[in-house]
């Protein structure tokens, strides 16, 4: 740790009193310091980038029909952009142009084999429904 020697370094400790959470355009709001500590990362965090590109790849129909039947968008086509536990968002081509929606579990998937077996079953009523 060489740098640790720097004139410009220096160790610092925060003291959280507000937390202002920013994710993304509308994504925004005050979260409280307990709420904040006591955060933990998304179980799905890991699995989400291989989930997202086989959903993509070998799924782009049932990504559509979450996209019309879940999302009420008429969809031509959807890309899944995101997953964590409680969903995931789809970037969504319509006639009007391009959407966004998030679509969520019936219930929390804790791991890529929930989530996989939620998005099946989820599939599996939209199919059964009447359309």
């Amino acid at each position: 740790m060489h740098w640790v020697d720097f004139d410009d370094f220096a160790f610092w400790r925060l003291d959280v009193a507000d937390v202002y959470f920013v994710g993304g355009f509308g994504a925004m709001d005050w979260l409280t310091v307990s709420g904040y500590e006591a955060a933990r990362p998304d179980p799905l965090a890991d699995a989400a980038p291989g989930i997202i590109e086989h959903m993509n790849r070998d799924h782009a129909d049932a990504l559509v029909l979450y996209a019309r039947m879940l999302g009420g968008l008429a969809a031509q086509a959807a890309e899944m952009v995101a997953v964590d536990r409680l969903g995931f968002k789809l970037r969504v081509r319509a006639a009007d142009g391009l959407h966004g929606c998030r679509i969520a579990f019936p219930r929390e998937a804790a791991s890529a084999e929930q989530c996989r077996a939620v998005l099946i079953e989820m599939l599996a009523d939209l199919r059964s429904r009447p359309r």
